[in-house]
């Protein structure tokens, strides 16, 4: 999926979004199911290995269940697919900072004023 693909001027499909949200709620589910073996475990025999096998899985699926849900929220207020800016805008951006970094002499040199005023 081109999310993070500044060369398209396109927006995601709809189908795309879709599986980033079925693939969002199918992670949850995958995460209650490990989560629960977790806690029914710990009052049943089990081994150590076993539990913190379980444990890691959970917690994959708890970290990437935010990392979608995070890129979800991004889609949903729009500052995702990224967009590249057209190249006039690039260059006055780039002029405009290139400026900024200047020091206050170099610009007082340029307009002929004195430095200080």
């Amino acid at each position: 999926m081109p999310l993070f693909d500044l060369s398209r001027d396109s927006e995601l499909p709809e189908s795309s979004r879709r599986h980033l949200i079925q693939a969002s709620q199918h992670l949850r589910h995958l995460r209650l199911v490990l989560e629960s073996l977790v806690n029914s475990s710990k009052s049943g025999p089990a081994s150590q290995e076993g539990m913190i096998d379980l444990e890691t899985k959970a917690s994959v699926c708890r970290l990437v269940g935010r990392y979608l849900d995070a890129v979800l929220w991004f889609l949903a207020a729009g500052l995702l697919p990224e967009v590249g800016e057209p190249a006039a805008e690039v260059s006055k951006i780039q002029l405009l900072l290139s400026e900024r970094q200047r020091s206050p002499i170099s610009l007082a040199r340029k307009r002929r004023l004195p430095v200080g005023t």
